[in-house]
């Protein structure tokens, strides 16, 4: 089964993954050797003017459905909430690690207070403020 690799969840039972060679199918493209049928799908993925690739029923087909999905607002739509999720995921992330600094910055400050190390060489070295410093000398006597 595969997962997926920031949140650790397993993806759907029903998955079928194909590894496609892209390079390799343009070489063979473009030296016009006779391609399978799978490979003459897969030409949907390189070539900017697909409908040079009509011809076949198969290829007409495919060809009429990417283009009717390419303009369904409900297609659009999924994808346009899948780039939204994963800036909602990336700011998540970003944030989590910001807390987790901040945090080891205050756990500093605090083992440097303890020590007798004076306000401003603890604000220098761990990027704090005099006020944020106080608070946490305040806290913990």
């Amino acid at each position: 089964m595969m997962k997926e690799v920031e949140l650790n969840e397993l993806e759907t039972e029903n998955l079928e993954s194909y590894h496609l060679d892209l390079s390799y199918l343009k070489e063979r493209c473009y030296n016009e050797e006779e391609l399978t049928q799978v490979e003459k799908l897969c030409l949907l993925f390189i070539k900017e003017d697909i409908d040079s690739l009509r011809g076949e029923s198969i290829m007409d087909d495919a060809i009429d459905e990417l283009k009717k999905i390419s303009h369904d607002e409900k297609i659009i739509g999924l994808y346009d909430a899948e780039k939204v999720e994963q800036k909602i995921r990336n700011t998540m992330i970003a944030s989590a690690k910001l807390e987790g600094i901040e945090e080891a910055q205050k756990s500093i400050a605090k083992s440097l207070l303890k020590k007798g190390i004076d306000l401003e060489t603890i604000a220098e070295t761990t990027e704090l403020s005099i006020t944020e410093i106080r608070k946490l000398q305040e806290n913990m006597t």
